[in-house]
C-alpha cells in the first residue's frame, strides 16, 4: 500500500533481483512518473529495466510475476544543469585514500560527451598564453597534444592512425567527457587498441581523475598489444565493462603505466586489468576457477610489465579473476586502493611465473574463493611487500 511519485530523476548502471529499477508491488501505486531518465540498468530476471508495477505474484525468481513495465520517458538526465545521459554511480561505502594520491578525488559523476551539441567533438584546449592580435600571429594547426577528444570514434581513429604509422603521441580527452560504449556507433568499434610505443592517453592537460573522463560499458574498453613501450594512461575512469576494462596483451618486452586511474562497478566481468601475452587463448567461463587458471598459458617469453600508481579499484561484483590478473607478467602496484572487490579468484591473482610488487596500497571489504586477498601461485613470486 505504498505510493511513490517520481519526477526529474535519473537511474544508471544499477542491478537488482526483483524486476524493475523501481519495483512497485500489487498493493502499491505509482502516483507520478514525470521526466525521469534511465540507462544501463538491469534486473536478474531480464523482465524490466525501468518501472515495474506488479499486478499478480511475488515476482521473486521462479515465482509467478505478472505486471507492467513502464519506461522512463526522458531522453537525457534533467536532474542537473548539464545534459547528462547517465546519473552518478554509487560511491563505495568505505573510503580509503592511499598516501601520495591526489587529494579531493571526486565520486563518479557521469557527464556524457556523446550528447548532441553545437561544439565539435575534437576541441582545442584553452591556452594559457595571453591573447595577441591575430593578424600578427602565424597560422598554425594545433598539434595532437593541443586538441582534445570528446567523441569516442574520433579518439579511436586518431590512436589507430598513429598505431598504423608507428608514431604514438599524446591524446588528450576533453575534461568532463564520458564515452558510452553501450550503443552504436561506439559499441561497434571497441576496444581502443594501442599498438604504437610512446602513446599517452590522458584526461585533460594534466591527466587527472578530477577532470572526469569516463569510459562506460562495452566488452573490452582498451587493449594494449605488440612490442610497445612508453604507454601511459592518465586520469581515466573505467566503468562497467562487460568482460575486461583493459587487456594488457603486449609482448614480454612491452610496458605500460596507469597513473591516477579508476576502475569501478564491474559486474560478472573477467577482470579490471588483465596482463596476459596470449590473449586469444582464453579459457571458457564455464570452467572452474582452478581449471581456468591452469588453462591461462602465456607465451614462453612471458607477458608485459605494468605499473599501477595512485589508482582505485572498487565495487566489483562476481568478478572471475578479480581486479587485476597477472599471467606471467610483471606488475608493480603503488599507492593504490582496492575496496569492495568480489572475486571467484582473488582481488589480485598472479599465476604462471608472474611477478608482483606491492607498495603503500590498501585492501578493504573484499571477498574471494582462492586463499588470500592477493593470491600468488607456486610458479610466481612476490618481489616487494
Amino acid at each position: 500500500n505504498g505510493t511513490i511519485e517520481l519526477s526529474t530523476s535519473c537511474f544508471a548502471v544499477s542491478s537488482s533481483l526483483l524486476p524493475g529499477t523501481v519495483f512497485i508491488d500489487n498493493t502499491s501505486s505509482l502516483a507520478l512518473n514525470d521526466n525521469n531518465f534511465g540507462i544501463n540498468n538491469e534486473d536478474a530476471q531480464g523482465i524490466c529495466d525501468a518501472i515495474f508495477v506488479a499486478r499478480e505474484g511475488l515476482c521473486v525468481e521462479g515465482e509467478l510475476c505478472i505486471g507492467d513495465c513502464i519506461d522512463f520517458e526522458a531522453e537525457t538526465c534533467l536532474a542537473a544543469d548539464l545534459p547528462f545521459t547517465e546519473a552518478p554511480t554509487v560511491s563505495p561505502s568505505v573510503s580509503l585514500m592511499p598516501s601520495g594520491s591526489p587529494s579531493d578525488m571526486p565520486s563518479m559523476s557521469i557527464v556524457p560527451s556523446d550528447v548532441p551539441s553545437m561544439s565539435p567533438s575534437v576541441s582545442t584546449l584553452p591556452s594559457n598564453t595571453p591573447s595577441k592580435d591575430p593578424s600578427s600571429m602565424p597560422s598554425m594547426e594545433p598539434t595532437i597534444a593541443e586538441v582534445c577528444f570528446s567523441a569516442w570514434l574520433d579518439l579511436v581513429n586518431a590512436v589507430n592512425e598513429a598505431g598504423s604509422n608507428g608514431d604514438g603521441g599524446i591524446f588528450t580527452i576533453c575534461p568532463g567527457s564520458t564515452f558510452l560504449l553501450l550503443f552504436p556507433p561506439n559499441s561497434l568499434v571497441t576496444p581502443l587498441v594501442i599498438e604504437a610505443s610512446n602513446t599517452v592517453i590522458r584526461c585533460g592537460r594534466n591527466g587527472l581523475r578530477n577532470d572526469s573522463c569516463m569510459i562506460v560499458g562495452g566488452d573490452v574498453q582498451i587493449e594494449i598489444v605488440g612490442f610497445v613501450t612508453g604507454i601511459e594512461l592518465q586520469g581515466l575512469t573505467f566503468v562497467d565493462a562487460r568482460e575486461v576494462s583493459v587487456n594488457a596483451f603486449g609482448s614480454a618486452t612491452a610496458s605500460a603505466r596507469f597513473m591516477d586511474c579508476e576502475w569501478a562497478a564491474l559486474r560478472d566481468a573477467t577482470a579490471g586489468l588483465f596482463i596476459f601475452n596470449g590473449g586469444s587463448d582464453m579459457p571458457e567461463n564455464t570452467l572452474s576457477i582452478d581449471q581456468s587458471i591452469r588453462d591461462l598459458v602465456p607465451s614462453d617469453s612471458g607477458s608485459m610489465t605494468v605499473e599501477v600508481v595512485n589508482c582505485t579499484f572498487s565495487d566489483f561484483t562476481r568478478s572471475r579473476f578479480g581486479a587485476i590478473v597477472n599471467v606471467g607478467g610483471n606488475a608493480s602496484i603503488i599507492n593504490t586502493v582496492f575496496q569492495g572487490i568480489e572475486s571467484e579468484a582473488s582481488v589480485i591473482t598472479v599465476v604462471q611465473n608472474g611477478t608482483i610488487e606491492l607498495s603503500t596500497s590498501c585492501f578493504a571489504v573484499s571477498s574471494s574463493l582462492l586463499p588470500g586477498t592477493v593470491f600468488i601461485d607456486n610458479t610466481s613470486s612476490l618481489a616487494l611487500n
